[in-house]
């Protein structure tokens, strides 16, 4: 997009109507900025500064963020993109993660930190109260070395093959999705230590805990289970 920042508001603006004239149940999303760091927030504020928030029902963005995604602030930046919204709308919005990945370069010793970082990533995203958080990208594709979460072993197929194997994160999103299909987040950990994390997800009477540790030493918590909070 080559306009202004006005320029993008007033696009919205004249879609906005137009979609919700045509069907009132609509959902309208934007403006899908292409990662969540500080630099990124900054447009994203000064769009909603400009009355972005009247002319969409739900906030996308691609959370591209740098792993692993408790050092660089992950939690951190997904607060403070949710209290700028608020503070825009009047309310919260639903959020929506439209892509988020990280290549590892072709270099198959990132291949666990890849694994490790999207699926903690993804984890913090959910559990700081995205709707869904989408994944990039199916197989690895030639222009940027190491995306996929699948080899292309039929690299003639650009963005998709007949021929793939898994790395080590397709296993792992396929775990985590059989555990939190149709859960929604009951909010974060954080007092079992400063280098711990965590969030619990409930679906009816169901609760599932994930709680991880980010620093180098290995510890110990002790976690009551079994109680009503």
């Amino acid at each position: 997009f080559m306009g202004t920042d006005d320029d993008l508001v007033r696009i919205y603006q004249i879609a906005f109507s137009a979609l919700h004239e045509a069907d009132p149940h609509a959902m309208v999303l934007g403006p899908t900025g292409g990662g969540i760091n500080p630099a990124d927030l900054e447009w994203l504020q000064r769009l909603l500064a400009k009355g972005l928030t009247r002319y969409i029902d739900g906030l996308s963005i691609h959370p591209y963020h740098s792993l692993p995604p408790e050092n660089n602030g992950l939690v951190e930046h997904v607060r403070t993109l949710k209290e700028a919204v608020r503070q825009a709308a009047g309310k919260d919005l639903p959020l929506y993660g439209t892509e988020q990945g990280w290549a590892t370069g072709e270099d198959p010793a990132k291949e666990l930190d890849q694994a490790r970082g999207l699926l903690r990533a993804n984890l913090i995203m959910l559990g700081e109260g995205f709707a869904c958080n989408f994944a990039f990208y199916a197989v690895d594709y030639w222009s940027e070395p190491g995306y996929g979460y699948f080899y292309n072993l039929n690299p003639k197929v650009a963005w998709g093959s007949d021929k793939v194997a898994p790395k080590p994160i397709a296993p792992g999103y396929a775990a985590q999705s059989l555990l939190l299909e149709g859960h929604r987040s009951t909010g974060a950990l954080e007092w079992l230590g400063e280098t711990s994390l965590g969030y619990g997800y409930e679906r009816g009477d169901d609760v599932v805990l994930a709680l991880w540790d980010f620093g180098e030493q290995s510890r110990e918590v002790t976690l009551p289970v079994g109680v009503e909070t």
